[in-house]
């Protein structure tokens, strides 16, 4: 029971704790959204669901960038052809005229069946970059463990499912690129 007592405080104190103010750009940008899923069983990539497609495009509306998804004719038969993240970023950089690049990119792998739920892992790997530097990108990759609740549920529900915590590591990636380019 002592310990119960503790862990209830640190909980109860750790929701009155100012969340991070998310980092401002320096003046309005316009920032090119690429985000793609690669399904398991297809050789093309796809684009995300639209619910995270949304959420990446307030993450960079609430730090004063103009979000503007790139067409998927625009960079789908590229991204199917070349698998790597700088070819990816690099693309996206030259079939964008905006002055920042985001790309990210989502791969959802089944697990196994646990309790009458399915384990996925969604590996995403997040890079930003300014358009006329796309070498010099800034990635963030992570894991994502989901659960879904019946079979027929694939790669998108498995995505969405994990829309929460892409959300917060985007936001991460922002917040450090950007607070770098204030400092500048």
């Amino acid at each position: 029971m002592p310990m119960v007592l503790p862990a209830l405080l640190f909980a109860t104190l750790a929701g009155c704790m100012p969340k991070a103010a998310v980092v401002q750009a320096p003046a309005p940008l316009d920032v090119a959204i690429v985000s793609a899923l690669e399904p398991l069983d297809a050789a093309e990539v796809l684009p995300v669901p639209a619910d995270v497609g949304a959420a990446l495009e307030a993450l960079v509306t609430a730090r004063n960038l103009r979000p503007q998804a790139l067409e998927q004719q625009a960079w789908e038969g590229a991204f199917t052809k070349g698998r790597t993240t700088r070819f990816r970023v690099a693309h996206a950089a030259l079939a964008s005229d905006a002055d920042l690049v985001l790309v990210v990119e989502a791969f959802a792998r089944y697990g196994s069946q646990l309790g009458g739920r399915y384990r996925w892992t969604v590996q995403v790997t997040a890079s930003l970059a300014e358009v006329a530097r796309p070498e010099e990108a800034v990635t963030r990759s992570f894991e994502v463990p989901v659960f879904l609740q019946h079979h027929h549920e694939r790669e998108a529900e498995a995505v969405q499912a994990a829309t929460g915590v892409i959300e917060r590591q985007v936001g991460l990636l922002l917040d450090q690129v950007l607070g770098g380019l204030s400092a500048e």
